[in-house]
């Protein structure tokens, strides 16, 4: 366990304080509310609203904690924030949206693009508008973001009183926000409109190749501040801001491919923001060879979740409610999914035999993993002392750039022979010499991060034997020594107390542990995942410990919680581990996989047997993992898993350890060479 610990913080308690936010919120929307605590302190997720049957009454789900800031008084303040970023939706009309009404900022391109559409016509407003973009996932992507920046603006304008505190978590979310370099050009300019909205200058950290274009995107932004506008501004605004992001291909900035594209989107990026004439149809998403599936940008912790049954709820069809979960499940069955809570999220599938991607194919679920003791955490320290010892000086061998030889100082490990002839020439022209003559080897600044994605299916349940359990096998083939054997065995451990079999999930847990101590040592940043699945519309992805968390006694009773539980839906898991890593502003960014067989589930492929397709998925996350400059690194303890890790990896880098209790010695290994 690592002696530096963050500076201790006062959280802020839905328990203690409930009842003034629930007066608050009650003054500012009109409406009785009920506030529904959920684990956790992370305000992510945060703001979803659900609207009683009674019609009156509003729920907001809120985390249970809040310990972002220093001070109660402050964390209680982002709790104001969270609701009144809320309640601003329902003042400021954004449920109110309507296809028909006039915008005030923008000459109206809404009523042309739909009469151009020959799509069935809808009531649904939100819908309607879905239906203008060819790229929905895009347009909806961009029209929330927009009508967020609208919301908070009217927020600050109305009540001048909390815009303090609402630049305060502002900056605070922004500063966590994912650097725009790392991402593919259309994900990077949505990306700015959101750092933007938070008071951000996404132009200066821009890549070159999507500045122009989110210089454009931004004036269109800007217009939806005005004191006037309204929510068919801000779908005005997201019509013209798809126009020049369907211009970019989704690819990372720098790839040679860009350079093909220059002329294509160049046309679009200085489009003025007061068009007047509506285009007959929006623009096609730009699609290229090389581009990754487009990726709505991470949540911002304190804006509400815009799930598409909330909004219009008094349009639905008339049959939705009536329906029963046996008729819901099954129109999912063959199709897309929707969100359905709070922390899912939606990602594709790749289906090789049709040669493309199954939209919103999987339901991740992100869950805190829930706390054990720290007992296992501290046992595990103690049988591996000894490799735990080792750690510092075998990574700074593998390592040799933790260290860089830095001259002209006064004092180090020996002369610098440069320095000495400078001195002599020096004592020779008369001149006065510098006494700094030695060097010695300083400790650089690495800028890694790794997230280490840990397989938790039921099959890490089995036992294996250990090494000592063949030792304490019966030379003498008698029944007396062999019913001596079994029971042994079944005790699980030795005469000396020493483990004789241990499960395979308990094996992962160990090798975890052990390189959490190895990673405090050189200080890259790390985050620790586990995953199971349950079919697409239920795969489990439980952080143990985040980015931002140091590790404590809590991250080592989460590491207690890691227990088996269903299948091993890769693909889904990856892309989720993947969306996280890319949060995170680092140089070298690396996804640890670690699992006990091939990916499987209950859903994924055509049948049981087929075993191909969950391969082929599995292997379309991680080459999207590395068109996002991430590394990825995969390894198993399925002794047999040679043929599926070839097909499943091919060029990319992964191991097969052959005996389970090897795992520890495997991982702390395999990093440096990874790393370096």
């Amino acid at each position: 366990m690592t002696s530096t610990e963050k500076q201790p913080t006062t959280p802020a308690e839905l328990e203690k304080i409930g009842e003034v936010l629930r007066l608050y919120t009650k003054a500012l929307t009109g409406h009785e509310v009920r506030l529904i605590p959920r684990g956790g302190a992370s305000a992510r997720g945060s703001g979803w609203v659900t609207p009683t049957h009674d019609g009156k009454a509003i729920s907001v789900m809120l985390p249970a904690k809040i310990d972002r800031f220093p001070s109660e008084r402050e964390n209680f303040a982002w709790y104001k924030v969270i609701l009144t970023h809320q309640s601003g939706h329902a003042e400021f009309g954004t449920f109110d949206f309507s296809m028909r009404r006039a915008s005030q900022c923008f000459p109206d391109w809404r009523p042309s693009l739909a009469q151009n559409l020959s799509a069935d016509r809808t009531d649904d407003n939100r819908q309607a508008l879905r239906e203008l973009f060819p790229d929905p996932l895009l347009g909806m992507t961009i029209f929330d973001c927009v009508e967020d920046a609208r919301v908070d603006g009217k927020v600050v304008q109305r009540y001048p009183g909390i815009e303090g505190a609402y630049r305060r978590v502002a900056l605070r979310v922004l500063a966590e926000r994912p650097r725009l370099g790392a991402l593919p050009l259309r994900e990077a300019l949505v990306e700015g409109l959101v750092q933007a909205s938070l008071g951000g200058t996404p132009l200066r950290a821009a890549p070159e190749s999507v500045r122009p274009a989110l210089a454009s995107a931004l004036e269109h932004l800007a217009r939806v501040n005005d004191a006037g506008a309204t929510v068919e501004d801000s779908a005005e605004a997201a019509l013209r801001i798809y126009q020049i992001a369907a211009t970019l291909p989704n690819i990372v900035a720098g790839e040679d491919c860009c350079h093909d594209h220059d002329h294509d989107h160049e046309r679009h990026h200085h489009r003025q923001p007061d068009d007047e004439k509506a285009p007959e149809r929006l623009e096609e998403s730009l699609k290229d060879p090389e581009e990754v599936p487009f990726k709505a940008p991470p949540e911002v912790e304190f804006r509400l979740q815009m799930d598409e049954s909330l909004l219009d709820r008094k349009e639905q069809k008339p049959n939705a409610e009536n329906q029963s979960p046996d008729d819901l499940i099954e129109s999912e069955a063959d199709g897309p999914l929707e969100r359905d809570e709070p922390f899912c999220y939606l990602y594709p599938e790749w289906d090789f035999r049709a040669g493309g991607f199954k939209d919103r194919w999987c339901r991740v679920r992100e869950r805190v993993m829930e706390e054990g003791t720290s007992d296992f955490y501290t046992e595990t320290l103690k049988e591996y002392r000894w490799l735990v010892s080792q750690v510092r000086a075998r990574f700074e061998h593998f390592l040799p750039e933790l260290f860089r030889k830095v001259t002209r100082r006064y004092d180090g490990e020996d002369v610098d022979l440069d320095q000495i002839i400078d001195l002599v020439v020096d004592l020779q022209a008369g001149a006065t010499p510098s006494e700094k003559i030695y060097w010695r080897r300083e400790r650089t600044q690495r800028d890694v991060a790794v997230a280490l994605l840990l397989d938790m299916s039921a099959t890490t349940n089995e036992y294996v034997q250990l090494e000592a359990a063949r030792n304490v096998r019966p030379t003498a083939a008698t029944a007396q020594s062999y019913s001596q054997y079994l029971r042994q065995i079944a005790s699980g451990v030795d005469e000396h107390g020493k483990p004789l079999r241990k499960r395979t999930i308990d094996i992962e847990k160990q090798a975890t542990i052990v390189l959490l101590q190895a990673l405090e040592s050189i200080g890259d940043s790390y985050a620790v995942y586990a995953f199971s699945g349950s079919g697409r519309g239920s795969v489990e992805f439980h952080v143990v410990k985040d980015f931002a968390e140091p590790l404590s006694q809590r991250i080592a009773r989460r590491v207690d919680g890691i227990a088996p539980a269903h299948a091993t839906r890769m693909g889904a898991a990856i892309r989720h581990a993947v969306k996280k890593l890319e949060r995170v502003e680092a140089q070298t960014r690396l996804l640890f996989l670690v699992s006990d067989g091939r990916p499987y589930d209950r859903d994924y492929g055509r049948d049981a047997s087929d075993q191909d397709y969950a391969v082929n998925d599995t292997r379309q996350a991680l080459r999207e993992a590395v068109r996002r400059k991430i590394r990825p690194f995969c390894l198993t303890v399925d002794k047999e898993g040679g043929d599926y890790m070839r097909a499943m990896c091919q060029d990319l880098p992964y191991e097969v350890v052959t005996r389970v209790e090897d795992l520890p010695i495997s991982l702390i290994t395999a990093y440096p060479k990874i790393t370096a």
